[in-house]
């Protein structure tokens, strides 16, 4: 697969149809539905939030100038945007794309994280008491928050003394 990179910052490159795979193909195809030409797509986004524009479309070059000024916009910006017809799919990309990003970064932070003195399974007990859901998720976070409060309280306090 021979990618063009077209921005590195703005994490988008640029590919021709016969670079993609067949599973590839076939998973764009299925996507699309009945009656969709390869050739049609626009744009993906892979699972590390990089954009790849499809060098064959005949408005490569409209969307390249488009998604760059698009992922330069703020979220409100983009919001507008979004519901202009001729892009809501292609907007939408983008944006899974931007989600993507936004997660792999906390993700990365939280990779050089540790839940000090926390014991595992507090955590899960949280965690399960929410069904394993987003709401337990964010009582993790709380307790954090609490827990790093009470460590910042004891520092001073120790400081103080």
């Amino acid at each position: 697969m021979a990618y063009e990179v077209i921005d590195e910052d703005l994490k988008v490159e640029a590919c021709e149809v016969g670079d993609l795979t067949l599973s590839q193909i076939e998973s764009f195809l299925r996507l699309r539905g009945d009656g969709e030409k390869i050739e049609t797509l626009t744009l993906f986004s892979r699972q590390d939030g990089t954009i790849v524009l499809n060098k064959n479309h005949p408005g490569y070059k409209d969307f390249k100038d488009f998604m760059l000024s698009y992922l330069q916009l703020e979220d409100s910006e983009r919001e507008k945007l979004d519901q202009l017809e001729g892009i809501k799919e292609a907007a939408a990309v983008i944006d899974r794309a931007i989600e993507q990003r936004r997660d792999a970064a906390v993700l990365d932070i939280l990779q050089h994280s540790r839940s000090g003195g926390v014991p595992y399974n507090t955590l899960q007990k949280i965690f399960k008491k929410y069904d394993c859901g987003p709401i337990g998720l964010c009582q993790i976070f709380t307790y954090g928050a609490i827990e790093g409060k009470r460590a910042e309280r004891a520092k001073r306090k120790a400081g103080n003394e």
